[in-house]
């Protein structure tokens, strides 16, 4: 604006807008955490977010979470955007693993930052934490040792268990081992059965042959082999007796009576 000149007067335009433009970059947006591993039961780090230079801006971070690790479920809850004030630096959300229980192994948490508004990106623009599982694998057996069922049963239940739930599957191959009994006596209903997470036990069929002939009781056995996601338990195989149920054979002669010659 002008001030009254000495000596004339002031034409008809008084003031003039000058327009200022600011030559300095956008601070940089840099991210570190104070650890990179938390201990399930209660391990905590601050995830600090760091601007290069103050601003007169606000600026506006937004990210996205990635990896195995449930915000919320695994670890307490972690909300994208970050705000920083005009003149603020640094940022902190803190974050602490949380007990799930169950056993599930070490998951990854990733940050990974998406956008900054007023600021531009660094080198550095994504976390990786691993949340370290506290929990043992459970074990996994059949429940019970040997059983027996009649051959005309038609089908005999194998019932493995876990000695805990997991928050993975268990998967468990299974092997039918001949003993006076074979693969033509009875078939496994299948040959792999998987535990379901957060279930305790499944149920496998053994269907057994009646052959309608009359014959010893038979003996065979199904073996667990190397299991996923479990320990082997007690109870690593069954033995399972096939009851005959036919019944003897009545011997009889084919023809009446014979009149011979003395």
């Amino acid at each position: 604006r002008r001030a009254n000149p000495a000596g004339a007067g002031l034409g008809p335009v008084a003031q003039h807008l000058v327009t200022l433009e600011d030559d300095d970059a956008p601070p940089v947006l840099s991210l570190e955490a104070t650890a990179t591993s938390l201990a399930e039961a209660g391990g905590t780090a601050e995830l600090r977010f760091s601007l290069s230079n103050p601003s007169t801006l606000p600026i506006t971070v937004e990210f996205d979470l990635l990896g195995e690790a449930l915000t919320g479920v695994d670890c307490t809850a972690l909300t994208s955007p970050v705000s920083f004030a005009p003149g603020q630096q640094l940022a902190v959300l803190q974050v602490t693993a949380l007990d799930y229980l169950l056993h599930e192994g070490d998951e990854s948490l990733d940050l990974v930052v998406t956008s900054a508004d007023n600021a531009s990106l660094g080198t550095t623009n994504s976390l990786s934490l691993v949340i370290e599982d506290d929990d043992p694998q459970p074990s996994v057996g059949f429940s019970v040792s040997a059983l027996s069922a009649p051959e005309g049963a038609g089908v005999a239940s194998l019932q493995l268990k876990l000695s805990a739930a997991s928050g993975l599957s268990v998967t468990v191959p299974l092997t039918l081992i001949d003993g006076t009994a074979t693969e033509a006596d009875a078939v496994l209903g299948s040959s792999v059965v998987v535990i379901p997470a957060g279930g305790l036990s499944a149920t496998v069929d053994l269907s057994i042959v009646d052959d309608g002939l009359h014959e010893a009781d038979e003996q065979l056995e199904v073996q667990l082999g190397v299991t996923s996601g479990a320990t082997s338990g007690a109870n690593r195989a069954v033995a399972v007796t096939i009851l005959d149920d036919d019944p003897l054979p009545v011997v009889s002669f084919i023809q009446g009576p014979l009149a011979v010659s003395e």
